[in-house]
């Protein structure tokens, strides 16, 4: 039980912008910015693309993050696992944007027409994706913040 709180605390930043991706996603759809019908070839091929270029970021991101466990401050932030946080940002984005991609290529590839919740599935992970992503770039930030002070009390 103790390990689900410390989860849960670590977590919490996730956990609110989940719930707003949640409004974002209610939003959309009662003001009709995403759309419900089947989208055309192109709609898709344009969401694969946008996801496929955020994904492509979020991996380098990725790989700032890792690269900076080395610093001194960040090792024992992450050893005490409030990386996690920061880490799973980037994880969900990519998730969502994978989803994206995936299901892109589906209603693509697809000459028959797909249930037209794939098609709504699909933006609401760019969506997710897109609001995950501003996260994760604001976590990127943080922490290179981070390195940056430790290098100036040097």
């Amino acid at each position: 039980m103790r390990k689900k709180k410390k989860h849960f605390r670590r977590n919490k930043w996730n956990i609110l912008w989940g719930i707003i991706v949640l409004i974002a996603w209610f939003t959309a759809i009662k003001f009709d910015f995403i759309m419900n019908a089947r989208l055309d070839q192109k709609s898709h091929l344009n969401i694969l693309k946008i996801s496929a270029l955020f994904a492509g970021f979020l991996y380098t991101s990725l790989g700032i993050m890792v690269g900076m466990l080395e610093k001194q401050r960040i090792e024992k932030l992450n050893r005490a696992g409030y990386m996690d946080n920061y880490f799973n940002a980037i994880y969900i984005s990519i998730g969502a944007h994978i989803i994206a991609i995936l299901l892109s290529v589906i209603n693509i590839m697809s000459k028959s027409g797909l249930i037209p919740l794939f098609s709504l599935i699909e933006q609401l992970a760019l969506v997710a994706g897109i609001i995950f992503f501003a996260k994760s770039v604001w976590n990127v930030r943080r922490i290179i913040e981070k390195v940056r002070a430790d290098q100036y009390k040097s």
